[in-house]
């Protein structure tokens, strides 16, 4: 019963994902495509043609996306999709590089918030939170991310 809804989702994710794919619109494909790697993983098939096709273009598709957010500032969104590029290829540089990009921009966030904290403390906060989702647990940054926003709680 479980894999009768599973199956129509993914093949309507796989097509949508790789329609964008196919279309040179990368960075739209990688979220259909995310989706589809979600429930392929799900439905557990083994060694069949869709692992490293949808594998591929996910990992193409997610560096684009990271790329692009990263010029936006999004680093939650750059964050997920290096990871999701380094996941899927551990040796494409692009996604490493990528991953030191978002932490260097989320030291100097945490900069940017720590200046700010008395006189914007919703801002700095959101700042905070940021810095503590894109920079792995144990880091400097992150933990003193995760102390700040403590004793900022209310």
């Amino acid at each position: 019963k479980v894999l009768q809804g599973l199956i129509p989702n993914f093949g309507r994710s796989y097509d949508d994902g790789m329609r964008k794919y196919r279309q040179g619109q990368l960075s739209n494909a990688a979220r259909p495509l995310r989706e589809a790697w979600r429930l392929y993983q799900l439905i557990d098939l083994q060694g069949n043609r869709y692992r490293e096709e949808l594998a591929q273009a996910l990992a193409q598709a997610s560096l684009v996306q990271g790329r692009e957010a990263l010029l936006r500032n999004d680093l939650d969104t750059a964050a997920i999709a290096f990871k999701d590029a380094s996941k899927l290829d551990p040796s494409e540089p692009k996604a490493q590089r990528g991953l030191e990009d978002v932490r260097a921009k989320a030291e100097d966030l945490f900069t940017q918030a720590y200046m700010i904290r008395d006189r914007e403390p919703q801002e700095a906060r959101r700042m905070f939170n940021t810095v503590k989702n894109v920079t792995p647990p144990g880091s400097t940054f992150h933990e003193k991310a995760k102390s700040i926003l403590a004793s900022m709680a209310p």
